[in-house]
């Protein structure tokens, strides 16, 4: 566990956009993004590995928050029954995040904005301006209704 290593943190190139819209529309970093998606991928359970060679850099890893990191660590010790070894290599981390990362984001497209928030231009999938103001609460209440709670 080496948090200030220098790690470019990737995401699938079909969600350049994406990243960027969240950027200008919402006025957040893409590390935020990356976290919610990760978040959603891993409850979700999709995990979806990037093709390095389609996948664009978005961020240093030295703009993820401390708390970001807690959760990757708790994830990646989940995965592998505690097994402290699995925390070792933060690369291998963030390539397990990515991962989730990019499953978050399709699970974001497909069952949460699709129909409504995105539009597609010339086979690039973004969010459509005229209901970018009400993408935060649409989001926030996939996340809700996904939490498990325990009564």
């Amino acid at each position: 566990m080496k948090m200030d290593r220098e790690i470019r943190v990737h995401t699938d190139g079909a969600h350049r956009e994406l990243y960027r819209d969240y950027k200008k529309y919402l006025g957040k970093d893409f590390h935020e993004l990356f976290y919610l998606a990760v978040c959603i991928g891993f409850q979700q359970d999709k995990y979806c590995p990037l093709e390095k060679k389609s996948s664009d850099d978005r961020f240093w890893s030295r703009t993820i928050l401390p708390d970001e990191w807690a959760t990757y660590y708790a994830i990646m010790l989940h995965k592998a029954n505690m097994d402290y070894d699995a925390i070792r290599d933060d690369t291998k981390t963030m390539e397990a995040m990515e991962a989730y990362a990019n499953g978050g984001i399709i699970h974001l497209i497909e069952d949460v904005l699709f129909g409504g928030y995105l539009i597609e231009k010339d086979g690039v999938v973004m969010f459509d301006p005229q209901t970018a103001e009400d993408i935060p609460r649409r989001v926030l209440q996939c996340v809700f209704q996904n939490i498990a709670w325990n009564e």
